[in-house]
């Protein structure tokens, strides 16, 4: 990655600052890299060098609009290669200094599965958004599988995207928003309502991907364990229907101690949705998150 595509972004701190660590972020499902630049500006000023990729499928990454949601033959294994060159590119540009992966919803799936082979990359290892396991998700993938011999990999199905996120959707009728459970805060998600690069359903290979996500990062096969003492931390929004209650939560936080992890946390963040980096009070989130890089 000498040259480094338009669909990452890297930011660094300003002249003078020293630099104390790298964070690579992974976004969530349906949105784009762009979307994480304040958060990403907050911790420059604080001294770390932070990068981001749109992931194959999503916002820039795409050569032409139908690609919205597609991810291509294997899928799953190509998002973690592509999460791992940009590791290896910062990792090369400042080898001595530490490396934390901070991946949201769909990036804290990707982001496991790339700690099951990858962990001793990471000096920490943060979580937030994250999908609790559905119960579904192996009918989902026969059901995927059967669509895919009649519609193709590429077609786009409002019955899928209504089975995977429309629970989500229906959860804040009285906002008048089918996105407005991914923040309270009405900028947020009128400005997402906007975005032609949001919102959008995936292709049948996108939720197959997903599916594959979710079984990969339940699993307790795979995981090679070669840094467990990597601190591991969980942060969500008690409002946040992708952890669809309590328990489902804590066995994602469970999930992780059973595969060996002895340094597992998590925070709870009170009238919170999905986005809690684009929700109301960031701004903490963001300090919580430079403590635990620090501690």
């Amino acid at each position: 990655m000498k040259n480094l595509p338009n669909h990452v972004t890297i930011l660094t701190p300003p002249p003078g600052t020293d630099i104390v660590g790298t964070i690579q972020f992974v976004h969530g499902m349906a949105e784009h890299r762009q979307r994480y630049i304040e958060v990403m500006n907050f911790f420059t000023l604080n001294g770390y060098v932070c990068a981001i990729s749109d992931l194959r499928g999503h916002g820039d990454n795409i050569t032409r609009m139908d690609d919205l949601g597609y991810f291509g033959e294997d899928g799953l294994n190509l998002l973690v290669k592509d999460i791992h060159d940009i590791t290896l590119y910062l990792k090369g540009s400042f080898p001595d200094l530490p490396f934390f992966l901070i991946g949201h919803s769909l990036g804290s799936l990707i982001a496991r599965v790339y700690a099951k082979t990858y962990d001793s990359f990471l000096t920490g290892l943060i979580l937030t958004g994250s999908p609790s396991d559905s119960p579904v998700k192996g009918a989902a993938r026969i059901l995927i599988k059967g669509l895919s011999l009649f519609k193709g990999a590429r077609y786009k199905s409002p019955f899928m995207g209504n089975l995977v996120t429309g629970p989500f959707s229906r959860k804040f009728p009285e906002d008048g928003s089918c996105n407005s459970w991914i923040t309270a805060d009405p900028q947020v998600w009128r400005k997402y309502d906007s975005d032609e690069k949001c919102g959008f359903l995936f292709t049948l290979n996108g939720y197959e991907v997903l599916m594959n996500l979710l079984a990969a990062v339940y699993s307790p096969d795979g995981w090679k364990l070669n840094n467990p003492a990597l601190p591991v931390v969980f942060l969500s929004g008690e409002d946040d229907p992708c952890m669809t209650d309590m328990a489902g939560f804590l066995k994602a936080v469970q999930t992780m101690k059973d595969a060996g992890y002895i340094n597992v946390t998590y925070r709870i963040y009170k009238n919170r949705r999905h986005e809690i980096l684009n929700d109301y009070e960031k701004e903490k989130v963001f300090e919580d998150i430079l403590e635990y890089l620090t501690v």
